[in-house]
């Protein structure tokens, strides 16, 4: 990541499909590439999946990690004995105040929130960052739920980062943020 004036915070959001590309390979390098090219302050990936990773090889949270930004956090929403699955967000300043924030709706895949403050050099700013998921309804919730966080401290500037689960846009997900 490089840096930005102390005014501009850049925000990026990618579900990184496990480290797959469009190709079918699995190539977490090409990842960090791209991001690289982007230049982002703040990065919320979603789809990190270690259950993909090479035999012997590092664990793609800890990969992303250390080649994007150092300070970093995860939110595993599934894990089994072969790997990890879920999301993080990296970042090039200090991550403060923690908090994973379980969105799951009843019967539906898991899903987190992960909500930290940033401490960018203008100032500390809220960060939430969620993979929501398939159906419109539990979108709707999901959406709701991070309006929740993101309004329970209203004296921090907040940017709210999400991807939605399907191809198709979703008004009233979005709508709601």
């Amino acid at each position: 990541m490089s840096a930005t004036s102390d005014a501009v915070i850049r925000v990026m959001t990618w579900n990184i499909h496990g480290g797959v590309g469009m190709d079918g390979k699995f190539d977490l390098a090409r990842i960090v590439k791209s991001i690289a090219r982007h230049a982002p302050d703040v990065v919320a990936l979603q789809e990190v999946d270690s259950r993909r990773r090479p035999a012997g090889g590092p664990s793609p949270f800890t990969f992303l990690r250390e080649a994007i930004g150092h300070h970093g956090i995860e939110a595993k929403s599934i894990t089994t004995t072969d790997g990890d699955y879920g999301q993080m967000v990296i970042s090039r300043w200090p991550l403060l105040a923690v908090e994973i924030h379980d969105i799951t709706v009843a019967e539906r895949e898991p899903r987190r929130a992960i909500q930290t403050d940033v401490t960018a050099p203008s100032g500390t700013v809220r960060v939430i960052a969620s993979h929501f998921g398939l159906k419109r309804s539990e979108r709707r919730s999901q959406a709701r739920r991070l309006v929740e966080m993101a309004r329970s401290r209203r004296r921090k500037p907040s940017s709210i980062s999400c991807r939605f689960a399907t191809a198709s846009s979703e008004y009233s997900a979005s709508r709601s943020l």
